[in-house]
């Protein structure tokens, strides 16, 4: 079941209630099972101007050292996901 589905810089960022996934260009996607996930960094890469959302970079990190990285994130939306998946 998708909680969360929105885009970023590499393409389409869906948080299911065992995934996070991004959906690139073509058939090719991401995956990384969410009880892997053991951190997750964000930073602020464009602020909100004038209204307009700003962007946000998340790189998701698993215990087997993976990394998945979704960028131009809005902000709000990032900060959903973390609280979401419990960081």
């Amino acid at each position: 079941m998708e909680l969360i589905k929105t885009v970023s810089k590499q393409g389409e960022l869906i948080i299911t209630d065992q995934v996070v996934r991004i959906h690139l260009a073509g058939l090719e996607s991401r995956t990384m099972v969410r009880s892997a996930i053991v951190a997750i960094d964000y930073n602020l890469t464009i602020p909100s101007v004038f209204g307009f959302g700003g962007g946000a970079s998340l790189v998701f990190h698993a215990q087997s050292g993976d990394q998945l990285r979704a960028d131009l994130v809005k902000p709000k939306i990032a900060k959903e996901i973390m609280q979401l998946l419990g960081f």
